[in-house]
């Protein structure tokens, strides 16, 4: 009977990641600009906010370690920071908020 469910389970949790890195994979083909932050990888990013416009890249993201936001720059420039930051009124998606000594930028 624990087998059947851990069976289940494990079905359940490959459904998941089949999900997310299709997700993933689509707005990769389908939209030109997007891209997974270095710092990241395809299984764990996920794009929070997505632009309204014409772009449709995403403007803020996250994984289990790091928030980004995205410059929309021609360098492809973002800026991340820690989940795990004491900055005082920090909101994820809202750049403004992030602690200026708390977050990096790369390219």
């Amino acid at each position: 009977m624990k087998s059947k469910y851990i069976k289940y389970l494990i079905y359940a949790a490959l459904i998941f990641i089949f999900y997310q890195v299709m997700q993933i994979i689509c707005l990769l083909l389908i939209i030109d600009g997007n891209f997974i932050p270095e710092r990241s990888n395809i299984l764990f990013f996920e794009p929070t906010v997505i632009d309204e416009g014409s772009g449709g890249y995403w403007i803020y993201g996250e994984d289990n370690a790091n928030y980004y936001y995205f410059l929309n720059d021609a360098e492809n420039t973002y800026m991340f920071i820690k989940k795990n930051n004491n900055c005082i009124n920090f909101d994820k998606q809202n750049f403004n908020t992030w602690c200026k000594q708390n977050y990096d930028r790369e390219q």
